[in-house]
Parts: structure tokens; C-alpha cells; sequence
């Protein structure tokens, strides 16, 4: 099934067609979708808060999320209010693309995210692909002590059912003025090397204006990284003495 999202003309309550759309993410939370099915949202619009998928596809029939109509990608905008504004947890076989992701909030916070995606305690998580996002101005702390924050997130917890990701795509996306980092990976336990991601690409990104670090493979075995261009890393580090620049 195809599902449209459109803030101007939906309502929450419609059916979801192009014709009668619903008016705000809040069905993608509520909703069970199936493999093949399509969601999408009106370019040039703004949606506010924060996408919490509960659906996988399938092998061969991922769920799509996207955009459609004319003008800028839309924007899914978390206002700072989330800790993060598209949340995957222990789901496969998604496509996300051609949107923008937001997520700033009045000060900064630590463990603040665009993207999060969650392999906990679910075994593998296979066939995640995001391609063609924008991804900006995610305000999380710079210090890694505090709990950092990045624009894209992706981390394994193994403490109970060893679990990892297997086939993570990242491509032809854009990140800007993010805190801590750009893309990263995270382990849990964190000295634990038996459940290590798979098949993790990254390329073709383009990154700027982060305050560490651009792209971190935290977890991960024998990861692409590729293709990738990257404009003011570190940003807010001072190299002179290592303290941060607030």
C-alpha cells in the first residue's frame, strides 16, 4: 500500500490516500505496516516531532519512507523536544530517504539525535538503507564524557541477546552543523567483540560543520567507508589544549 502524508490539506483520521492524507507522523507510530508498503510525505512541508517505527518489512519488500509533490524535501523536525527525531529500534528491512531531519533544541543536550537506529537484544537487524537525507543542526553536547549526540546513530546492545546489524547502508546524504559527530557507530557492552556489525557502507556523504567527529565505525567489522567528503570536522575542539570551544 502507498500512505501520504501532507500537514496542509491531511487529517490524522483519513484513510491515508493521496486524496484523503493523513496530516502528521503520528500513524507511522501507531500503525502496523507490512513489506512493500510506501509512506510519504509532502515536499516542502514541515512535521513536527518524532517518527518511532514499530514495522519491519521483508526480504525483497522493505518499507519505504519518503516524499512526493514538488519542492524542498520535507522536513521531520524534532525541535529538541525528542531525543531522537527518527527512531528504529530492533526493525529490518527499512528504506529512508529524500527527507530532511532536524532535531535542535534551546541549549544543547546530551544524547541528542537526528537518526537513531537500535539493534538491542533483537539478534540481527538486517537491511537498513539511508539514502539521500538531510540531515542538520542536531545540537548535543560536545563532550564525549557527558554523552556526546550525533547527527546519525546506529549502536548494538548484546548484554542479553548478542545482536548486531547486518547490511547498513548510508549514502548520498548530507549532514550539517551537528554535535558531538556526524555518523557513528556504538557497542554495548563496549568491550564485547563477539557481535560485531556486518556489511556496514558508507559513502558518498557529504559532511560539514560538526563538532568532532565526521564518520566513527564504533562496532563494526570490516566496514566501506567511501566516496565521502568532509568540511570542518572538529569545529568546536580547540587543538591548541584539547578543552572545547563553546
Amino acid at each position: 500500500a502507498e500512505y501520504f502524508v501532507n500537514a496542509a490539506k491531511g487529517n490524522d483520521e483519513n484513510a491515508g490516500t493521496e486524496a484523503m492524507p493523513w496530516a502528521s507522523v503520528r500513524n507511522l507510530n501507531e500503525k502496523k505496516f507490512k513489506g512493500g508498503d510506501v509512506i510519504k510525505f509532502h515536499r516542502g512541508q514541515n512535521f513536527f516531532g518524532q517518527i518511532n517505527m514499530r514495522s519491519s518489512g521483508k526480504e525483497g519488500a522493505p518499507i519505504v519512507i519518503s516524499s512526493y509533490g514538488e519542492g524542498k524535501k520535507p522536513t521531520i523536525n524534532g525541535q529538541g523536544k525528542v531525543q531522537t527525531t527518527v527512531l528504529m529500534r530492533n526493525i529490518s528491512h527499512i528504506i529512508l530517504e529524500n527527507l530532511c531531519i532536524t532535531n535542535k533544541g534551546a541549549a544543547p543536550k546530551a544524547k541528542r539525535y537526528g537518526i537513531e537506529l537500535q539493534a538491542m537484544n533483537a539478534g540481527i537487524v538486517k537491511r537498513i538503507t539511508l539514502r539521500g537525507l538531510t540531515v542538520r543542526d542536531v545540537n548535543g553536547v560536545f563532550s564525549k564524557e557527558e554523552g556526546g549526540g550525533a547527527g546519525i546513530y546506529y549502536w548494538a546492545q548484546s548484554n542479553r541477546i548478542p545482536s548486531k546489524f547486518d547490511n547498513l547502508l548510508i549514502e548520498n546524504c548530507y549532514l550539517s552543523n551537528c554535535d558531538r559527530d556526524g555518523i557513528k557507530g556504538g557497542l554495548r557492552p563496549w568491550m564485547d567483540l563477539t557481535n560485531l556489525s556486518t556489511n556496514v557502507v558508507i559513502r558518498n556523504n557529504m559532511i560539514e560543520d560538526v563538532g568532532g567527529d565526521a564518520i566513527v565505525l564504533i562496532g563494526t567489522k570490516g566496514g566501506l567507508v567511501e566516496g565521502n567528503r568532509v568540511y570542518g570536522a572538529r569545529r568546536r575542539f580547540n587543538t591548541a589544549d584539547h578543552d572545547t570551544i563553546m
